[in-house]
């Protein structure tokens, strides 16, 4: 009887484990696509790629204008590199998994360290939150 609960609890982790690490190389390849746009100038989308909260809190003028500020005084984005992530699960009411993810990010005049929050509902990843420090 206690090795068939060892078993099982072994299993559990096991799962929870490689769902955890196969959650993250999925959110940081969202994050890694959102450079990419953010690299070519596609704003739009990028705006897109947003939840429904985070379009309620900001607009599409005010995010693009932001972003132009951070181009403005860093210069063009040259990389970007995990620095810490954390990622949680709300099971009850509306299932979802939430990211986040702080990275080192290179300009051509500067670092930032970027946070993000992102979303994962209904096996679509959108971004709830982002904040540019910089330095």
């Amino acid at each position: 009887m206690k090795l068939r609960i060892l078993a099982i609890t072994l299993i559990t982790i096991c799962n929870y484990g490689c769902n955890k690490y196969g959650d993250k190389e999925g959110f940081t390849e969202f994050i890694d696509s959102y450079y990419i746009k953010y690299e070519s100038g596609d704003y739009d989308s990028i705006v897109n790629l947003g939840d429904s909260d985070f379009n309620k809190t900001t607009t599409k003028r005010e995010y693009i204008e932001y972003i132009n500020n951070i181009n403005n005084e860093l210069g063009k984005h040259k990389s970007h590199s995990l620095t810490s992530w954390q990622i949680l699960r709300e099971v009850y009411g509306n299932p979802r998994t939430i990211f986040l993810a702080r990275y080192k990010v290179i300009y051509e005049k500067g670092e930032s360290s970027e946070e993000f929050t992102l979303i994962k509902s209904d096996g679509k990843i959108k971004i709830r939150k982002y904040r540019s420090n910089r330095q």
